[in-house]
């Protein structure tokens, strides 16, 4: 008999955010002082058929200011300055979040109860607010990448202008491709010294796949700049 993973329920010391249907109620469990525990129901294949996770049925997931926050958080409690700074150093080449973003964000999420604030005073300045988890906020996260991840959303200046290359000069073109290679080296260099210093291995992971990213950018427009210089000139002996 081979037994397989149904699902997986998860318990809070809150769960009012989980209504149950009435004509649903199977047990009723009476929770105390428990932060967070989970429990595994597991059932004969044979019976049962195969698990299916949410990735596999398809569910699109969001991955906004709001969820990242989350996330953020599971890495232990932190200020908004502090998430902020998260943001830029260890998010930034996927996400990019301001303060007037972060803390209406956060703001909301404390009301809905899945973070928790203390503020403590400081001299001569605002009190400084401090944002923990809570047991439905890791829920909510744990639930939201779980989901299939929603398509990558790319917004590029420099190839919608290199859509119309035909239009422009020729040495336009040239300098254009000359910018974007170096500023590419630049990030790969910069990364190069960051990515040394990164405390775990699937930031190490995330760092290279940039630098890999940003290095299969240079090899392409060095490689194939000619077409787009090319069809540069054409357009320009076609103008006069």
């Amino acid at each position: 008999m081979r037994w397989i993973k149904l699902f997986t329920i998860y318990l809070f010391r809150d769960a009012s955010h989980m209504p149950i249907p009435q004509n649903r109620v199977i047990l009723k469990l009476q929770l105390y002082r428990i932060d967070i525990f989970s429990f595994e129901i597991y059932g004969d294949s044979r019976v049962y058929g195969s698990y299916k996770s949410r990735k596999s049925v398809g569910i699109s997931g969001f991955m906004d200011i709001r969820t990242l926050c989350l996330g953020i958080l599971t890495m232990g409690d932190a200020s908004g300055y502090e998430i902020k700074k998260t943001f830029e150093e260890r998010l930034g080449l996927m996400f990019h979040a301001s303060y007037g973003s972060i803390y209406p964000s956060l703001n909301k999420l404390t009301e809905e109860g899945l973070v928790s604030c203390r503020a403590f005073a400081q001299e001569k300045r605002p009190d400084k607010k401090i944002y923990s988890i809570t047991s439905s906020g890791r829920y909510k996260f744990l639930n939201e990448i779980m989901k299939k991840p929603a398509s990558d959303r790319f917004r590029s200046e420099f190839l919608v202008t290199l859509m119309f290359a035909h239009l422009l000069p020729a040495a336009t073109i040239a300098e254009l491709i000359d910018e974007r290679i170096l500023e590419s080296q630049r990030k790969i260099e910069s990364m190069n010294s960051d990515c040394a210093d990164l405390p775990t291995d699937r930031e190490q992971f995330l760092c290279g796949y940039g630098r890999a990213v940003y290095q299969a950018e240079i090899d392409y427009l060095q490689e194939n700049r000619h077409l787009l210089e090319a069809d540069a000139l054409m357009g320009t002996r076609a103008a006069e």
